[in-house]
C-alpha cells in the first residue's frame, strides 16, 4: 500500500512528466517547404513523394519536423517568395531548374545557397478510361485536352515543348486545349472525366513504379529511340540503326534554400535541420521513393 507521502508525490510527478513532454514537443525544430504540385501529389499525405520522404527523414531524425506550408505551380510558389515570403518558407522545391535558378540569379538576397537537383520527372498523356490514348496525342483526334499553363507550370512548359517538337505547334496551345494553373488540376479534371484526356505528371498515375493506376497512358520521356528492324538498341551509327526523337527537355526538378523575412529568421537549430534535409534529398536515401512514384534520381 502506498503511504500518504507517495500518494501526494505521484500527481506532482505526473504533472512534471507532462510538462517535460510538452516542453520537448514545443521545442521540436521545424522547417517549412514550398513544394511543386507534382511532387506534392494528388493524395497528400496518403500517397505522395514528398510525404514519404518527410516521414522517412523524421523517423531517422527525432526532434525534427518538416511542414509543407504551400504547394502549387512552380511559378506561383516563386511569386510567393519574391512577394515577401509571408509563409516563412525555408526550402523551395520546384518542378524545374529554371525557377530556383531565377531566384539565385535575379533575387540573390532572397535565397541562402545554390540550386540543387533532387528528381527527374516524366510527362504523360493520360485518360481515365473514356478514350484510349496509347497511340499518343498525334494518333487520335480529341474533342478537348487538359494541360497546365506553360508560364507557371514546368509540366505545362514540357507539354508545349512536346507539341513544338512533334507536331510543329506554335508558341501557344491549340484551340482544343483547356488550360489549368497547375498540373494537379489537370489530373483532377481528367480523373473526374471533365476532360477526356490530358498531359499530366507521370508520378500522378504511378503506384509502386507501375502505371497507369487506371485508364490508359502514353508516357513521353525526354527522348525516345526506335530501333530499326534487326536492331534491339543503339550503338554507333544512329541513321542505320533506328530513329531518335526529342519529346521535351529533361524535366529536372531542383530546389533552393530560401531566406525567411527578417521578422522571423531561422534559428541555428532550424538551419542545421534545413541542411540535413537538403543532404537527405540529395542522397541515395530517396531512391526507392523516387522509383515508387516513377521519378528518376538527379
Amino acid at each position: 500500500m502506498l503511504n500518504k507521502t507517495m500518494k501526494q508525490l505521484m500527481p506532482a510527478a505526473a504533472s512534471a512528466a507532462l510538462l517535460i513532454s510538452a516542453g520537448v514537443e514545443a521545442h521540436a525544430t521545424t522547417i517549412n517547404l514550398a513544394v511543386a504540385s507534382n511532387f506534392y501529389g494528388t493524395n497528400y499525405p496518403t500517397t505522395s513523394a514528398i510525404a514519404d520522404i518527410i516521414t522517412a527523414f523524421q523517423a531517422a531524425n527525432s526532434g525534427y519536423s518538416v511542414v509543407v506550408t504551400q504547394n502549387g505551380s512552380s511559378g506561383t510558389l516563386e511569386n510567393q517568395i519574391t512577394g515577401g515570403n509571408a509563409l516563412n518558407v525555408d526550402l523551395f522545391l520546384s518542378a524545374d531548374q529554371s525557377h530556383p535558378l531565377d531566384l539565385y540569379n535575379n533575387h540573390p538576397t532572397l535565397v541562402d545557397g545554390i540550386p540543387f537537383d533532387y528528381a527527374v520527372g516524366t510527362l504523360a498523356f493520360w485518360s481515365n478510361g473514356s478514350v484510349d490514348v496509347t497511340p499518343g496525342y498525334a494518333g487520335h483526334t480529341y474533342t478537348s485536352i487538359a494541360a497546365a499553363t506553360p508560364t507557371l507550370a514546368p509540366y505545362g512548359e514540357a507539354t508545349l515543348e512536346y507539341l513544338q517538337n512533334q507536331i510543329g505547334a506554335t508558341t501557344t496551345y491549340p484551340s482544343t486545349f483547356v488550360v489549368y494553373t497547375n498540373i494537379d488540376l489537370v489530373y483532377a479534371a481528367v480523373n473526374a472525366g471533365t476532360q477526356p484526356a490530358g498531359f499530366v505528371a507521370l508520378s500522378s498515375i504511378c503506384n509502386n513504379g507501375a502505371y497507369p493506376t487506371k485508364g490508359s497512358v502514353r508516357a513521353y520521356p525526354a527522348g525516345e529511340f526506335t530501333p530499326a528492324s534487326g536492331f534491339s538498341n543503339y550503338s554507333g551509327n544512329l541513321a542505320n540503326q533506328g530513329t531518335y526523337k526529342n519529346n521535351t527537355n529533361a524535366i529536372i526538378q531542383a530546389g533552393i534554400p530560401v531566406i525567411r523575412p527578417s521578422a522571423s529568421p531561422r534559428t541555428t537549430a532550424q538551419e542545421t535541420e534545413l541542411q540535413a534535409f537538403i543532404s537527405y534529398l540529395s542522397s541515395s536515401s530517396t531512391t526507392s521513393t523516387l522509383k515508387k512514384y516513377c521519378y528518376a534520381g538527379p
